[in-house]
Parts: C-alpha cells; structure tokens; sequence
C-alpha cells in the first residue's frame, strides 16, 4: 500500500472502522494505539492525514478513547469523528457512524459489551443523524458526492446487506444523488452498483482479516461488478468529471478498475475536488440525548484515522489489532484522492 501511495502521490487515507481489532481501545494510553497504528503504517507515502469512522468493534472498548484529541499528540495523522464533513472543491465527503442503526447490537449483543455513551436514547441519534445528514447533502454543491460509513448497505460478502441502512440510510443517498457508498466490515474487495440511481458500493475491507470463500450464501446477480476474499486495499482519483477506482491486492496488482465520468449517464462515482492536502472538516451533529452528536471528545471526538480502513475506501476488522490502513488517492495539481486501503 505504501508504494502505490507514492506512485500515485496520495493526499490523505480514509480508514472504514474496526480500527482496533478486537475490543477497539480500552483508554487513550492503550498501547495498541502506537502497536497497531503508528508502528504499521511507517510507509513514508501514508504520513498523511487519516481520517476515520468507527466500526462495531471499536464499540467494545472505551469508544470514548478513539475519538479523543488526545491521541493526535501520539500521532497526528489521527483523526476520528462520530459524523462529519470534508467540503472543499468539486468533492464533498461525508463520514457517518452507522453502528447506532444495527438492531442487534442492542436487542442480540451476545457475550459482547457496548460502550454506547453519546448515542442513547439510540432512536432519538439515529432520527437525527438522517435529518441532518440529508440537510447536509442537499446543502452540497459538490460535483462528487461521497459518503462514508462502517457497514455494508449492498454486499454479497459475509455480512450481506445491512437491511436497516437499506430501509433507512439508502433512500436518503438516492434522493440526493451521492456517487458512491464506501464502507468496510465484509471482509474483502468488492464493487456493486445501484439499480435506482448512480451510486456505486465500494467494500474495502481486506486490509488484514480477510476468509477465502467467505461470500454470503445467495444468489449473485448483475449487481455485483467484481468481488476479491483476499487481502488489498483501493484508491481513488478524482477530477471535476473523472473518477478513476482501483481495488489492488496485498502485493499491489490491480484486481479491479473503473473509470467513471459525470457527462456520461453510467452511474458516477467517488470524487475529489480541487481543495487543500488536509480539506477542511465540518462536524455536524446527529445525536441524541447523553451528549451524543459529533465534535471533539465526549460526545464526538477529535482523533485520527483508521487503523482499519483504507484511504477512500479503507478496510476494516484488521487482524492485528489494529487497523488495515489504507493510502489515500493520488496527488498533484492541487487535487485531493482518497485512496481505500487494507482492512
């Protein structure tokens, strides 16, 4: 990951959650912070800013620590955030938590403790976090539309479909012409595409815990454009009306490539403008009661990127109790590119 980063002069990393496998972070001197994150990602081209959403693992330990400013002053790449905004350009990114959704987190938690401070009452957040991400959507005069998120909406992949961001987050995304839907969790490389709109699902989830054969038990269909079970990241580069997308396995080869253009009627698909090498951030606030909603600490946190994701895509559920990390699209020019890396 980290010479396709400099081959293609990456601007910055988005990680897809599950930052720190297991149990996420039992505090902010947790030493998996610098064993899994800081000691990983050494790559001269991944010294760039990550920015991170939390995946369900990360709620099994003090969420709390992870989205804390404090570990910006282990390692400045660091920046987590419950639900925010990278505006700038012709690219507008929204990154979004989208545990609170999954009923059975709170009605089957299993033998598995949550740490939920900042999202109860849970259907008060979740009432919130659509409305205001919709506002935010329509507020956006970006050319390219990106949200991002832990959990599939669309995946032939272990988990298959989250049927609560089906029903609730997708028609919000449809309505508002979003390209693209990045997400982790389904441990592996996967591309498909919606049949009511433009916008293209991109999985990138094998930046470390990744199952040969491991694809949930249904049907394949049209849908589904290319799907890979083993280890790999993604990146992402983007012009006003180009996207140029590849998924590449842990030894760099491409797997998988699109190009997309927003003159042509295929569907569109993840974007990045003309805007600084670290785009400003715009936290907006989706919480409940508890001090639950984004921004630093407490209720939504300031820290730092994803041990488990990849740059623009990005990953989840790393194995090495830490993230996957994954390098940012490719630089120049004064354009930002996202890049997915490992999970």
């Amino acid at each position: 990951m980290g010479v396709i980063g400099e081959k293609l002069r990456i601007d910055f990393v988005v990680s897809t959650g599950d930052n720190f496998y297991n149990n996420g972070l039992n505090s902010t001197k947790d030493s998996r912070f610098v064993e899994s994150f800081t000691k990983v990602y050494t790559a001269k081209s991944l010294q760039k800013q990550w920015y991170s959403v939390l995946g369900n693992h990360d709620y099994r330990g003090d969420v709390l620590a992870q989205l804390s400013p404090s570990l910006r002053k282990i390692d400045k790449r660091w920046l987590c955030v419950r639900n925010y905004a990278l505006k700038s350009g012709f690219a507008d990114l929204f990154f979004i938590d989208t545990n609170p959704f999954v009923n059975k987190y709170f009605e089957q938690p299993k033998n598995h403790n949550y740490d939920w401070r900042g999202i109860l009452p849970r259907e008060k957040y979740v009432s919130n976090l659509i409305k205001n991400l919709g506002m935010e959507l329509k507020k956006s005069y970006g050319k390219w539309k990106i949200v991002i998120g832990h959990h599939t909406i669309r995946s032939v992949g272990h988990h298959g479909d989250t049927q609560e961001l089906v029903q609730q987050l997708l028609p919000i995304l449809q309505e508002n012409s979003v390209n693209m839907y990045i997400n982790g969790h389904d441990h592996c490389l996967e591309h498909m595409i919606d049949t009511k709109s433009s916008i293209q699902f991109l999985t990138s989830g094998g930046g470390s815990k990744a199952w040969k054969g491991d694809i949930h038990d249904k049907p394949l269909h049209d849908n589904l454009k290319f799907y890979y079970d083993g280890q790999g990241f993604m990146s992402v580069r983007l012009t006003k009306l180009n996207a140029q997308i590849a998924f590449y396995d842990v030894l760099g080869n491409v797997r998988h490539h699109l190009n997309l253009n927003l003159n042509q009627e295929a569907p569109p698909s993840l974007g990045r403008g003309d805007q600084p090498q670290n785009p400003p951030r715009q936290n907006f606030k989706c919480g409940g009661g508890g001090g639950g909603g984004s921004g630093e600490g407490g209720g939504g946190g300031g820290g730092g990127g994803g041990g488990g994701g990849g740059g623009g895509g990005g990953g989840s559920d790393s194995e090495r109790g830490g993230g996957g990390g994954g390098g940012g699209g490719g630089g120049g020019g004064g354009k930002t590119q996202p890049a997915a890396g490992p999970h």
